[in-house]
């Protein structure tokens, strides 16, 4: 894990310092017999120390913010580049379906003038097959595509809310 920044740290230590001294004030009132102020002395030793841990819970908070803002810096990249993947992956289907519609064309033509054969019914069939797959798994990528969002979104909505509170 990375160190909190020289503020923090800095900041920690005034903290631990003002602790210290407060610490030794309170034994030194303790000595003369006023509980009192020693008590005071106590009290605020308590609470430096309280804002040396403050002080360092706020650069781990500040870390932790950094680390998942970086996180889902790198989420959206690579869910982009998934998009793009699918987006391509659609065309190319597109683009074969139409070289099947314009193939099924060409051999009805064929067909008409020729009359329809045993093999190039298999063709066709195999064909048609072929894009009924293409157009199964582009419904599947549309479903995962569909899921991803939705957990993405369900995963953000908790991190907003915590967002506001790591300040």
């Amino acid at each position: 894990m990375v160190r909190p920044s020289a503020r923090h740290e800095h900041t920690a230590s005034v903290y631990e310092t003002a602790a210290a001294r407060h610490e030794k004030s309170a034994q030194h009132f303790d000595a003369k017999g006023d509980a009192e102020r020693a008590e005071l002395e106590r009290r605020s030793a308590a609470l430096a120390r309280q804002g040396a841990a403050l002080a360092r819970e706020r650069a781990s908070l500040q870390q932790e913010r950094a680390r998942l803002r970086d996180r889902d810096r790198l989420t959206r990249v690579r869910e982009d580049r998934s998009e793009e993947r699918e987006r391509d992956a659609d065309a190319r289907d597109r683009i074969a379906d139409q070289r099947e519609v314009d193939a099924d064309e060409r051999e009805l033509l064929v067909d008409v003038r020729e009359g329809s054969t045993a093999e190039r019914e298999v063709r066709r069939l195999e064909r048609e097959a072929q894009a009924r797959e293409r157009a199964a798994a582009h419904a599947r990528r549309e479903q995962a595509e569909l899921r991803r969002e939705v957990a993405a979104s369900e995963g953000r909505a908790g991190d907003d809310i915590g967002s506001g509170d790591a300040r």
